[in-house]
């Protein structure tokens, strides 16, 4: 009895052992890995550009080489699916998707529609989901990874860390992943909202390495506005105030800067340390109606002109100033998608669907055409915490 448990253990460790190797496993040195990926319309096919990572060029003891960190590898296909099997014919390796940052769709694609797209990014187990998607504003995917920048040796992580940064810091921008965009496509009253990237400067010098190794570069890749979706067609652009302002509204606000007037001339500068959103769907005599009420906390964080922050009715009225300076904000972003977009980018209809399900059904299918015209109030609640390391300005103190 004993010999036969001791054979049965034998035997189940020589089967282990026979299953350490894996299968399906792919070698580092058989694989070109694509830290970034973008897409164009060519007529009516579609431009997949790849940028692959040049592993010599980014490891600790290859860096700082003659030839370029990343290469950028082109075809044309039918479909998505069809142009990256074609780039075999010219990478010398397998391109692999499982380590993007950055998704780029060039803004002609973006007006035709990227349903099709999408597709095949969320069938594809290849593709993970915690990669951003940007539209290439004003140019093609194609020119937007063709770039040299610099800090980073890597494009796509100066764009992943730029629009993180962005987002955390200034709030005119916005991180969407791929799950987050396929939702606001698939959701009913809600439309998709992207963060535009173009190129500010001398685009031709762009593509050159020296553009990476100046100062002062000629060119820099620029996070510019957040471009508004019909389903999954873009109609334009909000500018970088309303950006501000829809991220305020959506709870995305993080950081940011008001600059308020001062009554008598000059300015004071107030940093958003914290901000909380709450949206809530309402019926009023029969329509749909939304409050938005906005809680914010920030501290003075530079004072150009005469004011007194150790009075209590000062700093009340810096309060006031503030709280109209991010409803006006928050407002004209609203006034830009109910009369010139017509399009619910905020989530309001969803936000109906479920503070009132019964009156969504009444809604839901002429949802586009209630938008429009539906009310929408807007409060904000400002609380100043800190006055920086003095209270008043030391301008005051200098005589003209």
């Amino acid at each position: 009895m004993l010999q036969r448990k001791i054979l049965s253990i034998m035997i189940s460790l020589l089967l282990l052992l026979s299953l350490t190797g894996c299968w399906s496993r792919r070698e580092l040195n058989d694989l070109a890995i694509v830290l970034a990926l973008g897409v164009d319309k060519a007529g009516d096919q579609f431009e997949v550009s790849v940028q692959v990572v040049g592993p010599k060029e980014v490891s600790a003891k290859g860096g700082g080489g003659q030839t370029s960190p990343v290469v950028t590898y082109h075809a044309i296909g039918e479909t998505v699916i069809e142009a990256i099997r074609r780039m075999s014919t010219i990478t010398a390796r397998k391109t692999y998707y499982s380590h993007i940052r950055m998704l780029i769709l060039g803004e002609e694609l973006t007006k035709s529609g990227i349903k099709d797209v999408l597709d095949i990014m969320s069938r594809d187990h290849e593709f993970r989901t915690d990669f951003y998607v940007a539209v290439a504003k004003d140019t093609t995917a194609r020119k937007i990874l063709g770039f040299f920048t610099p800090l980073e040796m890597v494009p796509a992580t100066n764009m992943f860390n730029s629009l993180e940064s962005s987002q955390k810091n200034w709030a005119p921008t916005m991180e969407v992943h791929l799950d987050e965009l396929i939702d606001a496509l698939t959701t009913r009253g809600k439309n998709p909202t992207l963060t535009g990237i173009r190129i500010h400067g001398d685009a031709e010098f762009g593509k050159t390495k020296e553009n990476a190794k100046r100062i002062d570069p000629p060119a820099v890749l620029e996070l510019s506005g957040i471009g508004v979706f019909r389903k999954d067609k873009l109609m334009g652009w909000l500018d970088e105030s309303e950006s501000i302002g829809f991220n305020y509204l959506m709870d995305q606000v993080k950081s940011t800067i008001n600059v308020i007037r001062c009554p008598k001339g000059g300015k004071v500068a107030t940093e958003v340390i914290n901000s909380h959103a709450k949206v809530t769907g309402h019926v009023v005599n029969g329509e749909p109606e939304i409050r938005v009420k906005i809680e914010l906390d920030q501290n003075v964080a530079d004072v150009g002109c005469n004011l007194d922050l150790t009075k209590q009715q000062t700093m009340h009225d810096l309060d006031q100033r503030t709280s109209k300076n991010v409803a006006d904000r928050v407002k004209k972003v609203i006034q830009t998608a109910q009369e010139k977009f017509k399009v619910d980018m905020f989530g309001f209809g969803d936000t109906i669907s479920r503070d009132q399900p019964k009156a969504w059904k009444k809604y839901e299918s002429r949802w586009e055409s209630y938008f429009p015209r539906m009310n929408v109030t807007v409060a904000v609640k400002v609380k100043t915490r800190r006055l920086g390391t003095v209270s008043n300005s030391f301008l005051q103190e200098i005589k003209e």
